[in-house]
């Protein structure tokens, strides 16, 4: 049970993350070398990092919500 709700809180953390990223690059667009839309952003704001961080916190979380709920004996 500490397992899945430390997977959710994953999950959780790295959606919002993911999102926020995401959001911040449709309300506040950036150009990077002639590089738009969101990738540009990131380049931009230099916060790709940060982006593919929250984008393995949530795909880590999925893996161990997953786990937990089917795979557990």
């Amino acid at each position: 049970m500490k397992r899945m709700i430390f997977g959710l809180a994953l999950l959780f953390c790295g959606t919002v993350w993911a999102l926020a990223l995401t959001v911040l690059s449709v309300v506040r667009p950036c150009e990077y070398n002639d590089i738009g839309g969101v990738v540009g952003f990131l380049l931009c704001t230099e916060t790709l990092g940060f982006f593919i961080a929250g984008s393995i916190a949530f795909l880590a979380g999925l893996v161990i919500c997953f786990a937990e709920a089917f795979l557990k004996k």
